[in-house]
């Protein structure tokens, strides 16, 4: 089977991590994998150590319209059996020129309806997505989004993958990169520094009473547009020691493995991967009671809060440092649920979905 997935880069996003496990594992499975995208990130290393056939598309911006005439002559060159397409505006672009080219096409929902506003890109993303063979969500969430819109195609819920090996191989941080000593309690978020998705300001709230009371210091790392906004509040509150922002980590793994807790209070997610890999870390959790972690944790395995409360979210961090057996007795309950969730068993749904499209189709 030849495979041509369309993504804008291999940034530090989960979608961009996801395909980077996808592609090398279809590989490994036979078939033949090609990849269009804008930009490279630390996510296509992995990629680039297996035969995954990349195509780097030039652009000045990610709606350069020439990026869809490059994606429709790569089409014609790779002439693929599948499509698929990863986070606008490859959806857009890439969803199109499959269609114009009669090829067939699978959209990969990452999200749940409170991450689409009433926009013009979204209607635009839907309103195609009505042509795709199917659609495949990595939550019941992303299911649930595109029934209620009256898609009428098929829904495949194929949930994200965690590379629980590769984590179990990895070494705990010895903190030095950030200038701590070894013995330094910490506790961290990681992920897109966006407070409409990821409620970074009550998150903010909700770190600050601890770390002044407590021998604790927190790591905000990621990067994204409300950096801003989470400086101006540490500068503010004078706790530039306590709360820091390192920016986008290469070893995330090996700093959840390190950690007392990572602390994930999204407004929203979909299949969150911080959450799963913190899981399979044998990190302990304080996480946002929303439908999305609701799906993988409960209360045996995490402290699920109210996330508009930043009163309770530093309840839950204390009561985590503060008892850190019952903490990693949850966390082990976690790591229990995330053990089955292998790359391999993720590609084999994605080769059963391509399958059954082509099959549908009366391709080979």
């Amino acid at each position: 089977m030849k495979i041509l997935h369309c993504i804008s880069s291999f940034l530090a996003g989960g979608a961009e991590r996801q395909l980077s496990y996808l592609a090398p594992e279809l590989v490994h499975g036979g078939h033949e994998v090609h990849i269009a995208y804008l930009e490279g990130g630390i996510n296509l290393d992995r990629v680039r150590k297996n035969p995954v056939a990349l195509h780097q598309l030039h652009h000045r911006s990610p709606y350069d319209p020439t990026i869809f005439v490059q994606l429709i002559l790569c089409l014609k060159k790779v002439n693929p059996d599948i499509v698929q397409t990863w986070v606008l505006p490859m959806d857009v672009l890439g969803g199109l020129a499959a269609l114009m080219l009669g090829k067939p096409w699978v959209l990969r929902e990452p999200n749940r309806a409170l991450a689409y506003p009433n926009s013009f890109r979204f209607r635009s993303r839907f309103w195609l997505g009505r042509g795709a063979a199917a659609v495949a969500a990595n939550s019941q969430g992303g299911e649930r989004y595109w029934r209620s819109l009256g898609f009428g195609g098929k829904v495949q819920v194929i949930p994200n993958a965690v590379p629980v090996e590769e984590i179990d191989g990895a070494a705990a941080s010895d903190l030095s990169e950030f200038g701590l000593a070894s013995d330094q309690k910490i506790m961290v978020y990681l992920g897109r520094l966006y407070s409409r998705a990821k409620n970074l300001e009550n998150l903010f709230y909700g770190v600050l009473p601890v770390v002044k009371e407590l021998p604790v210091i927190a790591l905000f790392c990621g990067e994204g547009p409300d950096r801003p906004l989470l400086e101006g509040l540490v500068r503010n509150h004078g706790v530039a020691g306590k709360i820091r922002l390192p920016g986008v980590i290469a070893n995330p793994w090996s700093l959840l493995k390190r950690a007392e807790l990572l602390v994930s209070v999204s407004h929203y997610e979909g299949c969150p991967n911080v959450v799963l890999e913190a899981m399979a870390c044998g990190c302990p959790l304080v996480a946002s009671d929303i439908p999305a972690h609701r799906e993988i944790l409960d209360e045996a395995s995490a402290l699920l809060v109210n996330p508009q409360d930043p009163a309770a979210i530093a309840q839950a961090i204390r009561w985590t440092l503060s008892a850190p057996e019952a903490a990693q007795q949850r966390a082990t309950q976690a790591r229990e649920k995330v053990a089955r969730r292998s790359i391999a068993a993720m590609a084999l749904r994605y080769e059963e979905l391509y399958q059954e499209i082509l099959n549908t189709r009366g391709s080979v």
